[in-house]
């Protein structure tokens, strides 16, 4: 599901030592990089694992010269989405289909 789509999408594989705490499934476009899904194992829940993936995410956009980064879905309350909200500038598609910036 996450790999069939017309785009062409990379899988990230996050190790602490040899042991596989996260992996990531991520669209490589022709200007940005666009998270798809994040999962981790809920024993490292202390790790920030979706920060660290978004801040991955940011540096491999500037080795690769992209100008932008799709941070994925964000549901306002939604516990495990919260941290999206700490990365400014960031942009919030409207019921009515256009683009507001975030406010907090």
């Amino acid at each position: 599901m996450l790999l069939q789509n017309p785009f062409r999408t990379e899988e990230w594989t996050y190790y602490l030592g040899r042991r596989l705490i996260a992996v990531a499934y991520v669209d490589a476009l022709a200007e940005a990089l666009s998270a798809i899904y994040c999962y981790y194992d809920p024993a490292e829940k202390a790790r920030s694992l979706g920060t660290f993936n978004v801040l991955s995410l940011l540096a491999s956009a500037r080795e690769r010269g992209l100008p932008h980064v799709y941070l994925g879905y964000y549901v306002a309350g939604c516990r495990s989405m919260e941290y999206k909200r700490n990365f400014r500038p960031n942009e919030v598609l409207r019921s009515d289909g256009t683009w507001e910036a975030s406010r907090g």
